[in-house]
């Protein structure tokens, strides 16, 4: 169990869908043979990305 900042127990959380299925960040390959990133381990990856 772990703490908030103020001393409460807080729930642990996995931080991840149940449904979230990916081959080490790669959810497989388009019609050209290109990977498709996870988004969700990757999301640096996405398109339109900026910091």
């Amino acid at each position: 169990m772990t703490y908030d900042r103020y001393g409460e127990p807080v729930e642990d959380e996995t931080g991840q869908d149940d449904t979230h299925t990916c081959d080490n960040g790669w959810l497989g390959e388009d019609y050209a043979g290109r990977p498709i990133p996870c988004l969700t381990c990757r999301p640096h990856l996405q398109k339109g990305y900026t910091r």
